[in-house]
């Protein structure tokens, strides 16, 4: 990371100068930058007093800052600096200097996600998943004690050297804005691409608005790039209040139609389509990560994660037969011209050993070049209606075997 030099070009000027390495800000020791935005610069520092390594986030405020927004500021850092949770970094300290508002962290070694995202690209549907369970948990305890983030972005989670993600800033820092910056003002503070529409359209700061947050930012996990990638602060806000965002189309295969499903209810326009609350989006995604981490160890391990649960499943369950009923619907669909493939997979997924049966198929060296394929829907487009109709019809013959 570099220090002075590209600092001093990026850090807009105080009323005491600019400031560099081994200047004081308060009691405060600057030894290094650790990050810079647009509206803000984080630096190392230590604090002789308590003879420690912290984070400092200094805000562009400067002398055009409003008084009394800096005030309010300071109430808002300090009601967030009693919220305590595993997943946020505790803020220590909140002050001004020379009209400067600066926020005292502690300091975490670690990357922020938006620089694990630009460096790795997308993640694997479980790591990711697991990630924004630490935020949605830490978000959720806030929101206990009434306050609402609504800053939740990438380069606000930190991950930590044990992989647990770290959530920093709830918002305050959005709070402080310089009189002459040409940053679109927004209501309640938040960052053009992760607003929400309600926050886009100027309305108070409320749960809803971190539920839609968390869901662009999951999103963006999955897809390892923006879900609005604009330039323009203004187009990004527009986009937000006007269009419907959703997931790409060409996302990793493991991310199965029920993970689609939670992200898109997250970023429903119309907060009262969305999860009602935080708690509730991350009991759904807790929900869908039981079986997705045995599907995770499966991997690891060279099987294919579905087809290993399943084949366990069978050793311990007695329910995996075919049933008669099941492959008679099945074939009923299969030979209809007015059946979807959601309707005929959501048939199969009703019976295990029809899943079992189409899953070995598509990943069988036949299909070898299509690579691993996890999710019934898929594998029911790859294999079309005429060979779900034979494999159900395969089936059909245990019914006449003596060892059914």
């Amino acid at each position: 990371m570099s220090e002075q030099p590209a600092f001093s070009n990026t850090l807009s000027m105080l009323s005491t100068g600019a400031l560099r390495v081994s200047d004081k800000l308060g009691r405060f020791e600057l030894r290094k930058v650790l990050g810079r935005g647009a509206q803000s610069t984080v630096w190392l520092a230590f604090d002789p007093r308590m003879e420690r390594e912290v984070a400092i986030k200094v805000m562009r405020g400067g002398s055009g800052s409003d008084t009394q927004a800096l005030t309010q500021w300071l109430d808002e850092a300090r009601s967030v600096g009693r919220v305590k949770h595993p997943n946020i970094v505790p803020v220590y300290e909140a002050d001004i200097q020379d009209n400067q508002p600066f926020l005292v962290f502690e300091y975490i070694a670690g990357t922020t996600l938006d620089q694990a995202l630009k460096q790795r690209g997308a993640m694997a549907p479980h790591e990711a998943v697991a990630l924004m369970m630490d935020v949605l948990d830490a978000v959720a305890v806030a929101h206990a004690a009434g306050v609402i983030h609504r800053d939740l972005k990438p380069s606000n989670v930190l991950i930590d050297a044990a992989g647990r993600a770290r959530v920093m800033d709830f918002g305050i820092a959005a709070r402080v804005r310089d009189a002459n910056s040409t940053e679109p003002m927004v209501p309640g503070g938040g960052t053009p691409g992760y607003l929400s529409p309600e926050a886009a359209n100027g309305s108070p700061p409320a749960p809803s608005m971190d539920v839609f947050s968390a869901g662009v930012v999951l999103a963006e996990m999955l897809a390892g790039k923006p879900l609005v990638n604009e330039s323009d602060p203004y187009r990004a806000i527009y986009r937000v209040a006007h269009e419907q965002l959703a997931l790409p189309a060409d996302l990793n295969p493991a991310v199965d139609d029920r993970l689609r499903a939670i992200v898109s209810r997250a970023l429903a326009r119309d907060p009262q389509q969305r999860f009602l609350t935080v708690r509730a989006l991350l009991d759904e995604l807790e929900q869908w990560a039981k079986p997705s981490a045995v599907e995770a160890q499966a991997e690891a391990t060279g099987a294919s994660g579905t087809l290993d649960f399943l084949l366990r499943r069978m050793r311990h369950k007695s329910d995996f037969p075919a049933l008669s009923d099941s492959v008679v619907r099945i074939q009923s669909m299969a030979t209809s011209e007015t059946e979807s493939v959601n309707s005929v997979t959501n048939e199969i997924l009703k019976d295990v050993a029809l899943t079992n049966k189409l899953l070995r198929m598509v990943n069988s060296a036949h299909y070898a070049h299509q690579g691993s394929i996890n999710t019934v829907s898929r594998a029911v487009n790859l294999v079309g209606f005429n060979g779900i109709r034979n494999m159900a019809l395969s089936l059909v013959l245990l019914e006449h075997m003596q060892d059914k």
